[in-house]
């Protein structure tokens, strides 16, 4: 993989990560997550 492809896509995780301060602890939300990792949006009925 490229190193540009690379920071890229840690940039976007970097963007899209939550912080608990209270613990010192990072996430991310999977449905903030769908996209950069390339899941297609479903269908809602």
């Amino acid at each position: 993989m490229k190193s540009e492809i690379v920071s890229q896509l840690k940039n976007q995780f970097d963007i899209l990560a939550q912080k608990a301060t209270e613990e010192d602890v990072e996430f991310c939300f999977a449905k903030d997550i769908q996209v950069p990792l390339g899941y297609a949006k479903r269908n809602q009925i």
